[in-house]
């Protein structure tokens, strides 16, 4: 897998509190995923911007960050303390995860933004056991309509699985 240089990270965080908490989600995340967050919690990397063909079929380009596991005022890494991390509100949170609102998908789950408040996702829709998912870009203002007609966010997939995102990014 390329080596990112490190703008910004949390530091380290024990492999087994991001493989827990995947399991309790019910997935698996790729193994070049956990090493990657077990060892720069949080990353931002020098190498943000990542160019992909969006869901209208035009390209576009997005810097993105990595949400982290745990932060500085939680001090239980457990299931329950990360879920309220992910889904609080703070500058660098996810949507729900576990759950999804009525705008996303089940089988989708967030682990990173982007500078314009997209969200950088594993995709499991095709295959939910899968442990190399897909990685899409799930656009938090712009819309289509599912199978029962109901609005969701548009997603566009970027890559076919992990490693091949992150050699994607680039300055």
């Amino acid at each position: 897998m390329k080596k990112l240089d490190l703008f910004h990270d949390y530091g380290t965080i024990d492999k087994q509190i991001i493989i827990e908490y995947a399991h309790s989600l019910g997935v698996h995340f790729p193994m070049t995923y956990i090493e990657l967050l077990s060892k720069h919690n949080g990353l931002y990397p020098v190498q943000a911007y990542v160019k992909f063909v969006n869901f209208q079929g035009e390209e576009d380009i997005k810097c993105l960050s990595f949400f982290g596991y745990g932060y500085e005022r939680i001090e239980v890494y457990d299931a329950e303390s990360l879920a309220l991390f992910q889904n609080s509100l703070g500058e660098s949170d996810a949507i729900e995860l576990s759950q999804p609102d009525e705008y996303s998908y089940q089988n989708v789950i967030t682990i990173g933004n982007t500078a314009e408040g997209d969200y950088i996702c594993f995709d499991y829709r095709e295959n939910p056991t899968s442990s190399e998912p897909s990685i899409a870009c799930m656009h938090h203002d712009q819309y289509v309509k599912d199978e029962q007609g109901n609005p969701k966010m548009a997603i566009s997939k970027i890559a076919n699985n992990f490693e091949e995102f992150i050699e994607m990014l680039h300055e």
